[in-house]
């Protein structure tokens, strides 16, 4: 998803995950952070928006299909501001503010982000402390706890044939042609080698190469694929289909959020207007479970607008509104965008733990050894479903926590 706004207070665009005091604790840690990445004159500050919230909730009609408001979406206690207080100006909406048909609401100060400048920051920042990327596919989680990066591709037997001259056999059993001349290897008499020890020296170099490839612990942070993973498939993934919609509109500088809602099918619905720092609003949205379909859809566009501009007719130009009631024709022409993700939703909530794996692929049984006795160690943390951004650096911090705790013990 292309949209975020950080909420310490109200999560309404949740997902299924499940209810944990560890789990507020990462969203307050995560605030806290971003606060500090949004102050003014900072290299960050072009990444975020300080923006006044609304937030509606009705989570009167509650179903077995519409559970309503999760334990994170309740609206919390004057104490539960932690150290910001006044610089959040969280209130309380009275019932006489609250529209139609809504049980509670309130305001407060909060941050929207630009997530693909944000994106791009993260990336650089992680290049710049000496982090490289390699592009891959792994079937298996096996492949990384027992290869590392030497799965991908084999560019060591490459670098090998460029450097000593050896010619690999192809598919059919012929030899493939060498990539360049390469002048003829000498011992360190001067004599020249003979084939076997070219061969010798060019399989000791492949396995000095794939031993400088291997791991000492992995990070799983795949997300919805974590269901196809070998070694993991973990089937209480599943999508969580959300859909938004980008609309230029630079005069709107606040977020409105309407949670709980229904639509005309009555079931429950989410409503927001997000503004970033580039003008542009992220409107929205959906969340809807086991849609697998990856692309926006128009009559979902529509009913979105639609629902958004009675929330917020401020979505309309300025000069519409001034002498009638804006429509969703009128904001039409000012849609630049579509978006479209399945939030890696997963039953029981995030999961962040760590096991052990042998240096051979497998994973090992809590308080057994590998017959080597190397192990690696496997961090995992995913299942975010809606939550990605304003819980990620508390659960980052958790999963690095997990990280040097386990790596005292390799």
């Amino acid at each position: 998803m292309t949209n975020c706004i950080v909420r310490l207070f109200v999560s309404s665009l949740s997902s299924a995950a499940k209810y944990s005091p560890i789990g507020t604790d990462f969203e307050k840690d995560t605030f806290k952070t971003l606060w500090e990445l949004s102050e003014p004159n900072t290299e960050t500050e072009e990444c975020f928006l300080r923006i006044p919230e609304t937030e509606y909730c009705y989570y009167d009609r509650v179903t077995e299909n519409t559970p309503g408001p999760e334990p994170w979406e309740e609206m919390p206690s004057r104490d539960a501001t932690g150290s910001y207080p006044t610089v959040l100006q969280y209130q309380t909406l009275p019932k006489d503010k609250l529209p139609p048909g809504a049980t509670s609401g309130c305001t407060f100060q909060t941050i929207s982000i630009d997530t693909p400048i944000y994106l791009n920051w993260l990336f650089t920042r992680f290049i710049g402390l000496g982090g490289r990327t390699v592009r891959g596919h792994v079937q298996h989680l096996g492949q990384i706890t027992e290869g590392g990066i030497s799965i991908f591709g084999d560019r060591y037997t490459a670098q090998a044939v460029a450097k000593y001259g050896i010619h690999t056999l192809g598919l059919s059993g012929k030899p493939n042609p060498s990539p360049s001349p390469s002048p003829i290897p000498q011992d360190h008499k001067g004599e020249v080698a003979s084939p076997d020890e070219l061969v010798h020296k060019a399989v000791d170099k492949i396995h000095e190469r794939r031993k400088l490839g291997r791991v000492d612990a992995v990070v799983v942070c795949t997300g919805l694929a974590t269901r196809a993973l070998g070694g993991v498939e973990d089937q209480t993934m599943y999508p969580l289909r959300g859909q938004t919609v980008i609309v230029r509109a630079p005069w709107v500088r606040f977020g409105v959020t309407e949670a709980g809602g229904k639509d005309e099918k009555g079931e429950e619905v989410v409503t927001y207007v997000i503004p970033r720092r580039s003008s542009d609003v992220i409107v929205g949205g959906t969340r809807v479970a086991d849609d697998w379909y990856p692309h926006p859809r128009e009559e979902t566009t529509i009913d979105i607008l639609t629902r958004a501009l009675k929330l917020c007719p401020q979505l309309a130009p300025p000069e519409i509104r001034a002498v009638r009631e804006p429509t969703i024709d009128d904001v039409l022409p000012h849609v630049v965008g579509e978006g479209c993700g399945l939030r890696p939703a997963r039953k029981g909530g995030i999961r962040i733990e760590s096991e052990w794996w042998s240096d051979k692929g497998k994973r090992l049984p809590e308080g057994t050894t590998s017959e080597s006795g190397k192990k690696v160690l496997v961090v995992y943390n995913y299942g975010h479903a809606g939550y990605g951004y304003q819980a990620s650096w508390g659960t980052a911090r958790k999963a690095s926590d997990l990280l040097e705790e386990g790596l005292k013990n390799i």
